[in-house]
């Protein structure tokens, strides 16, 4: 079975639904995207959703390619991120698309807790990217939880539209061409008590304050440089 007949159904699912009332989660991940990217020529985002990140990369890069496996979030995120700026491409991410030494960031945000093999993509994230890249990705915290053990990736959840929740080590996230990871952590407020405080959006910088104390919260994020 190929890797895209595994992927879910996404066009039953309505994903910006998720984030309805997460104002304090939204604004703490994409400060720590924001301070971390460094302004260059072309930035790849590897699962993009409905544009929820795309939107504030835009204004750091001349180009920026989004990609989505589901139409229905790309027709979304073209709703309202700029069209001269950023294209969309609906493709799955074990054979991303572009040439070697493509881009001079990429980004991939709530992604990696669906791949079953994280090393595949981060073997084409290195390749597609250039050398001295940025590459910033978000990861489940697994070592707060019961599977800080873990020795593989494995399989701990699936929904009802075929999404797949996988647990992995750290390190599975990383390549041998990665120079890192700075690490961040986020998810303070990644209960159901975060909507209810959704219209204090200034305690989303008790998350950024307390982001370097990565070791109690739920949400990895990585930065790494890529040296080739």
């Amino acid at each position: 079975m190929s890797k895209a007949s595994q992927i879910p159904d996404y066009e039953s699912y309505h994903y910006a639904t998720e984030w309805e009332g997460k104002n304090l989660n939204d604004a703490v991940e994409k400060t720590i995207i924001t301070k971390w990217i460094e302004p260059s020529e072309t930035c790849l985002e590897l699962g993009g959703g409905f544009g929820r990140i795309t939107s504030s990369l835009q204004p750091y890069f001349s180009e920026v390619v989004m990609l989505d496996f589901s139409s229905r979030n790309l027709g979304e995120a073209a709703r309202h991120l700029d069209k001269k700026k950023t294209n969309l491409l609906r493709c799955e991410l074990h054979q991303i698309p572009f040439r070697d030494d493509a881009f001079d960031t990429v980004v991939m945000v709530r992604v990696a807790h669906h791949l079953q093999d994280p090393q595949v993509v981060m073997k084409e994230i290195s390749r597609i990217a250039k050398n001295r890249a940025v590459v910033i990705i978000s990861v489940p915290n697994t070592r707060i939880r019961k599977f800080r053990n873990l020795r593989q990736s494995t399989l701990v959840a699936a929904g009802k539209q075929g999404h797949k929740i996988y647990a992995a080590p750290l390190m599975s996230y990383g390549h041998s061409s990665f120079e890192g990871p700075q690490i961040k952590s986020a998810g303070l407020f990644e209960t159901s008590l975060s909507k209810k405080l959704a219209g204090l959006k200034f305690l989303y910088l008790l998350d950024i304050l307390t982001s370097p104390i990565w070791m109690f919260k739920p949400t990895l994020f990585l930065r790494y440089q890529v040296r080739k």
